[in-house]
C-alpha cells in the first residue's frame, strides 16, 4: 500500500482486495503507520504482509478476513491492535479474539463474497457503531455483525405506510436472529 511512505489518520473500511491468482504479489505495508484503521477488509486469495521497517502506532485491525498474514523477520506488531478477525490459513493468527478455517464464501469463483450460513466469519464480528453498513449498503447485524466487507444480514426496509408493518417487523426479527452467541 504505502511503499514505505509514512501514512497517518486513514481508515480503510469495507474493502475487498482480490488478486489475480497468476501473480505472487502480497498486500503489504512498511514504514511509519500512525492512527490507521482497517475495518471489514477481506483479502480472499493473498497474504497480508507487515514488511521490514514497519513502525506501527495506534493501528486497529478489526472484523477483517485474511487468507493469511505474516511479517518480515524482526518486524514488531506491538503497535497494532487485532480483534475479531478471521484467518483462513491459520499457520499464524494475530490478536486474542479470532476465527479460523475455510471462510466459506458463497461463490468466490464468480466473485460472490457473501458468507454461507455455516461460515465461521458470519455473525462473529465486533460491533463497530460508526460502520453500520457493508460495501453494498446492506446493514450489518446490529448485535452480531459478520467479518469482511459483505454483511450476512440483509435488512429489509419496512414502509411505515404499510398496514402489515408490525407483522413484517415481527417476522424479520424472528427470521434474522443470529445463530451464534454474542462475544
Amino acid at each position: 500500500f504505502n511503499g514505505g511512505t509514512p501514512i497517518e489518520d486513514i481508515a480503510f473500511v469495507n474493502i475487498l482486495i482480490h488478486k489475480d491468482p497468476s501473480t505472487v504479489m502480497y498486500t503489504q505495508f512498511s514504514g511509519y503507520l500512525n492512527h490507521i484503521i482497517f475495518w471489514h477488509i477481506a483479502l480472499d486469495n493473498q497474504t497480508f504482509l507487515w514488511r521490514e521497517n514497519t513502525n506501527a502506532q495506534n493501528v486497529i485491525v478489526e472484523n477483517c478476513i485474511f487468507h493469511s498474514m505474516g511479517q518480515s523477520p524482526g518486524v514488531s506488531t506491538e503497535g497494532i491492535y487485532f480483534s475479531h478477525n478471521h484467518f483462513r490459513n491459520s499457520g499464524r493468527v494475530y490478536g486474542s479474539v479470532y476465527t479460523t478455517g475455510d471462510t466459506l464464501y458463497i461463490d468466490p469463483g464468480n466473485r460472490n463474497y457473501y458468507l454461507k450460513e455455516n461460515s465461521p466469519a458470519k455473525f462473529s464480528g465486533k460491533i463497530i457503531v460508526c460502520v453500520p453498513a457493508d460495501i453494498e449498503g446492506d446493514l450489518y447485524h446490529p448485535l452480531n455483525p459478520s467479518k469482511g466487507p459483505y454483511s450476512a444480514y440483509r435488512q429489509k426496509i419496512i414502509s411505515l405506510n404499510n398496514k402489515n408493518a408490525k407483522q413484517e417487523l415481527l417476522s424479520l426479527i424472528h427470521i434474522s436472529e443470529p445463530t451464534r452467541p454474542l462475544y
